[in-house]
């Protein structure tokens, strides 16, 4: 994934509809990222040098990836979304990052799962952005949300489309129940009309 925004509505939807583990690896203080994101993970890694009890080093990955490792099979079907990618290639060489993008993508497939990455091209080079799509598919947010929730309840999630140019892309109203009454809304004036159509 290229947008933040995008992601973070894809992890709402994740987290309050489709009821799956979230594990977030990311740069941001927990606390931060969960006040911004507006959703809570069930686990949460923060890629620093500091120290912290969910801090990891980005240089890390072997530990990265038995974190990782240790909570998809410990939450089979879970979602690990990483935004910390272009942080851990100051760290390690590129090579090293994709061989630990690629392992727990494949942990993920044993673990029923799904990785989620949010990444800059800017920050690699062509070849590098290539290895990454041959491995992992970019993601369209609308399909993957209808999928997840069907069209009716998707109807009433906003995004870059259908958001007003004041409303925020990252207020907590988005994934809450107003979502639920918009789409039971839209479910009466449809039976409304099929009724009407009969007569």
């Amino acid at each position: 994934m290229k947008s933040r925004k995008d992601a973070v509505l894809l992890l709402r939807a994740i987290a309050n509809y489709a009821g799956r583990p979230i594990l977030v690896i990311g740069r941001e203080h927990p606390d931060e990222w969960v006040e911004r994101a507006g959703i809570e993970p069930d686990e949460y890694i923060w890629l620093t040098r500091v120290e912290h009890r969910k801090a990891v080093s980005p240089s890390s990955l072997h530990v990265l990836t038995g974190k990782v490792e240790a909570f998809l099979k410990g939450k089979p079907g879970g979602v690990v979304y990483i935004e910390g990618v272009e942080y851990m290639l100051f760290y390690s060489d590129f090579k090293a990052v994709a061989k630990f993008l690629f392992t727990i993508r494949d942990m993920a497939i044993m673990e029923n799962a799904h990785i989620i990455l949010l990444v800059d091209e800017n920050t690699m080079s062509p070849e590098q952005t290539a290895i990454l799509k041959k491995e992992f598919e970019e993601i369209d947010v609308e399909d993957a949300l209808e999928k997840l929730m069907g069209p009716a309840l998707f109807g009433a999630i906003p995004s870059e489309k259908r958001r007003g140019n004041n409303a925020s892309p990252e207020s907590p109203e988005e994934g809450s129940g107003a979502g639920e009454e918009k789409a039971e809304e839209s479910g009466s004036l449809r039976r409304e009309e099929e009724t009407e159509e009969r007569k």
